[in-house]
């Protein structure tokens, strides 16, 4: 009998061959990707191309991001992601506010990075910033303190000889200092009719935009009231000082309008604030009772001149208000909302609770 044939085992060995050449050809491919990608990114880091200067200026709090964002905007780098995810290898540096030179389209990134960590341009003036609702004393004090030489003979000189084209022959300064930031050049640290003159002429602009010169007609188209440019721009600053939320401010000129047509005293006590010279939280009943015709709670009608330099929205509201029949208004809110009401027990209501919730003393 014939013994029969050894089973035929399959060729593990065969088949266990061709894994390392599938390995190594997927590892072959991996690295194909990756430097296929990492050439990508290597062009997004050097462009080429044409290289044209480049104004740029980093703005005070200007985050990383922002300030990636202004460089593509601007053409200095080509994409985004790719710059930013560079500044993280980079130990994700941080910038200097300020103009920067030497920067150009298409530029490589190492050169970006090294421009920008040199920091900018060594400034070519000073600059001070005026807030919107800053008494004229308060601009003095501030523009004396940041420019020390300047001085207070000079201060009065320039509030004698600056004049607005909107400025009451007797009128003083107080309300035509424009609220914004303004440069001094260097060489001009010490002219402080210089820098007036910038705030006088920065005012006279925004009032022009505004319509100011057609207040007569506009308020009494809205209020029925005759009042005069300069009536507009007092009751102007009074919005300014009562309400820091800008949707808010025609409502509170609708209010000062409403009141002065029934005749009713303003009682509004950033007047009596401006009456005694002095800020405080309390006012006092000696206070409240100030003689001064600034003080509308104790005398009536519209103070005699503005009572602080109101900024673009409040010179806005007072010459478009709000729609409305309001007589009062309540401060109801820590973020600055007030409460708007006709009705004056529902005033007093309201100001009862905001009280008890801690809003104001």
């Amino acid at each position: 009998m014939a013994e029969p044939s050894p089973p035929v085992r399959p060729s593990f060995r065969r088949r266990r061959r061709r894994w390392p050449w599938v390995v190594v050809g997927l590892v072959v491919l991996a690295a194909l990707a990756v430097g296929g990608v990492l050439g990508w990114a290597r062009s997004q880091l050097n462009p080429g191309g044409a290289q044209e200067p480049v104004a740029f200026e980093i703005l005070p709090g200007a985050t990383t991001a922002q300030v990636t964002e202004q460089l593509v905007s601007a053409g200095v780098v080509r994409n985004q992601t790719v710059f930013s995810l560079y500044l993280r290898l980079k130990g994700s540096p941080i910038f200097d506010a300020g103009e920067y030179d030497a920067l150009t389209t298409n530029q490589a990134a190492d050169d970006v990075l090294a421009v920008l960590e040199r920091g900018p341009l060594a400034p070519v003036g000073l600059f001070i910033t005026i807030p919107e609702g800053l008494w004229l004393t308060e601009i003095r004090d501030r523009v004396l303190d940041r420019f020390p030489e300047m001085t207070p003979d000079g201060w009065d000189l320039a509030m004698s000889t600056v004049r607005s084209a909107y400025q009451p022959q007797d009128a003083p300064l107080e309300g035509f200092l424009f609220p914004a930031t303004y440069e001094v050049a260097l060489e001009d640290a010490a002219d402080t009719t210089k820098l007036v003159e910038q705030m006088v002429a920065a005012f006279d602009a925004v009032a022009d935009e505004v319509g100011l010169e057609e207040a007569t007609a506009t308020v009494a188209a809205a209020t029925g009231l005759t009042l005069t440019p300069y009536e507009v721009l007092t009751v102007a600053s009074m919005v300014e000082a009562e309400t820091r939320v800008d949707s808010e401010r025609p409502q509170v000129a609708r209010v000062i309008y409403n009141r002065l047509t029934e005749g009713m005293r303003l009682d509004i006590d950033a007047t009596t604030l401006y009456a005694i010279g002095r800020r405080t939280d309390a006012l006092t009943v000696d206070d409240l009772a100030s003689p001064s015709p600034w003080n509308t709670r104790a005398s009536a009608g519209i103070p005699p001149t503005p009572i602080n330099s109101p900024g673009r929205s409040s010179m806005a509201a007072a010459l478009n208000p709000a729609e409305g029949d309001w007589l009062y208004y309540v401060l109801v809110d820590p973020s600055g909302a007030h409460f708007f009401t006709v009705d004056y027990d529902e005033f007093l209501a309201k100001a009862d609770d905001a009280r008890v919730r801690g809003v104001f003393k």
